[in-house]
């Protein structure tokens, strides 16, 4: 990728480009990219894979829980309201 500043990253994300730059320091950090000026160049783009798909599976199953948890909220919430 190339020609692009981290604000510009960012906006295309829809992210703060703090939450931008981490993340690509983590990436450069794990070898994954390598990071110059207006530059990224992706060092090992199997592994890059599949850190994004973790990355991935690992959000779908904070919203399986949440679900989990506002499914368990609304069923007590009836039995209080049938009490009542």
């Amino acid at each position: 990728m190339r020609g692009l500043t981290y604000q510009d990253i960012a906006e295309r994300l829809g992210v703060y480009r703090e939450t931008d730059t981490n993340a690509l320091n983590e990436l450069r950090v794990a070898g994954l990219i390598e990071i110059r000026r207006k530059r990224i160049k992706v060092i090992d783009r199997r592994r890059l894979e599949r850190a994004a798909f973790d990355e991935l599976v690992a959000e779908l199953r904070v919203k399986e829980e949440w679900a989990y948890v506002e499914r368990e909220i609304d069923i007590r919430l009836v039995r209080v309201g049938a009490k009542s």
